[in-house]
């Protein structure tokens, strides 16, 4: 064990006109092992102003038991804070909603505009007449409108329907506005020479309906704002306080590191759930699943600072291994996004009658050929079945407990898995060695 000085209490006092009180000292001690604890005998001599003389008050050996501790040890350095959880990165989400023909389409589109560019005439834009509007089409929005506020308007006057419409909420200008206008288009509807509708007249009641249709949306978005807020700020002091992030500040880092668990495999797309799984195997001791969760987060953001400092804690245990875990920094999602303007781009200059611009239209279409085949090494890289080792564990030379082994394999190695078979994996270690481990005491890394 070790004592560390940690502070000196002192409390006076003042009896029968003589000063005194009482002096403690504390020490704060930290055993190496679990086991008995041995504690010498002590012995403290004062002077007896009663008595006259020097006294002696001592304290027998004793032992004290210590046991197996169940947390991490409190003076590892600390991870980073926890990550908010935010989703998937932006490239991934992008990556995902784009189908894939639209990327053949932005491949395949530019050159073969180009090429037809001198082959195919262009086309004159002829001016656009306007359609003649009929007066059905140009009132039923208006009449929908009304009649969704007024259930018979046809039995109503002009001034009644005002009132009803002002009742329902809408504005009295609007609300006078839209009877003249409905009367106007019956008039032109039912009246003398019945036919089309004036474009004025027919715009001006597209005007109302789409800003009376925009109204009812904002009303509706506003109490579902309302109710959202509410349910938000309702009291959730229990919801927080079982938070896992309330659980790893609090010490109970077994249920946050269930609770994380959970969280990744809900949403194994986001890198702060991982990140904060690694933390909470972190601060248990256990640095090879740690490895393994902050290895993956590094994977979906590799220029995160947060786990870039989290790895420093648990690094590879040798260069082997260092070689295979490394991650460019940036992901192939995010160079295939780079790639996708600038070859539109380039082949848009291209087709300019300039030579600077069609010599950067030549370089823009290099520079995508170059990320294009950066993306595809990416790609390819981080399809290697690569799993990180959990635990300390012997490479062994056939799949069974009893089979001669091979070489000890320490917590974060990174192994390229070959084939499995129950309930082990054949894998390839760092140094070209193959050999058997236990399908548990491994995990394999995903994707970004």
């Amino acid at each position: 064990m070790r004592a560390y000085p940690d502070r000196t209490d002192e409390h006076l006092a003042i009896n029968a006109g003589r000063l005194g009180g009482m002096k403690t000292f504390r020490y704060t001690v930290v055993p190496d092992s679990s086991g008995p604890l041995p504690l010498p005998s002590a012995t403290y001599v004062y002077f007896d102003v009663g008595a006259g003389g020097f006294r002696s008050s001592a304290l027998t050996a004793d032992r004290l038991m210590v046991a197996a501790g169940t947390e991490a040890t409190a003076s590892r350095p600390l991870p980073p804070a926890l990550l908010a959880p935010e989703g998937p990165a932006l490239a991934q989400r992008l990556t995902v909603i784009i189908p894939a023909w639209v990327w053949l389409l932005i491949g395949v589109a530019p050159p073969l505009a180009f090429l037809s560019r001198r082959l195919l005439r262009r086309r004159r834009r002829r001016p656009q007449v306007p359609a003649p509007t009929d007066v059905r089409s140009a009132g039923w929005e208006v009449e929908a409108l009304v009649r969704e506020l007024v259930p018979a308007p046809e039995a109503l006057t002009d001034g009644s329907l005002v009132s009803a419409l002002r009742t329902a909420g809408m504005d009295p200008a609007l609300a006078s506005r839209l009877v003249e206008l409905r009367t106007r288009l019956q008039e032109a509807r039912y009246g003398p020479g019945a036919g089309g509708v004036p474009g004025e007249l027919a715009g001006e009641a597209h005007a109302i309906a789409v800003r009376l249709a925009d109204g009812r949306r904002r009303r509706r978005y506003a109490a579902g704002g309302v109710l959202l807020l509410a349910l938000a700020t309702a009291p959730t002091a229990s919801g927080q306080s079982l938070s896992p992030e309330w659980r790893y500040a609090h010490g109970g880092l077994h249920e946050a590191a269930r609770a994380f668990a959970d969280r990744v495999a809900a949403a194994p797309a986001d890198p702060a759930n991982w990140y904060d799984l690694g933390a909470a195997y972190y601060r248990l001791g256990q640095d090879g699943r740690a490895a393994a969760a902050w290895q993956q987060a590094r994977r979906m953001a590799p220029r995160d600072r947060s786990i870039a400092r989290a790895l420093e804690l648990v690094p590879p245990p040798e260069s082997g291994s260092a070689a295979r875990l490394w991650n460019a920094p940036v992901t192939w999602r995010e160079l295939a996004l780079a790639a996708a303007p600038l070859w539109l781009i380039g082949w848009g200059l291209l087709a300019i009658r300039s030579r600077r611009l069609r010599e950067l239209g030549f370089a823009c279409t290099g520079l995508v050929v170059l990320l294009t085949a950066a993306a595809g090494f990416l790609r390819e890289r981080e399809r290697r079945p690569l799993a990180v080792l959990l635990g300390k564990t012997t490479l062994q030379l056939s799949p069974h407990e009893r089979a001669p082994s091979l070489a000890p394999l320490e917590p974060g190695t990174a192994l390229i898995v070959v084939r499995h078979a129950s309930g082990w994996t054949m894998v390839d270690a760092p140094g070209g060695r193959l050999g058997w481990v236990p399908s548990d005491s491994l995990t394999l890394l995903r994707g970004s």
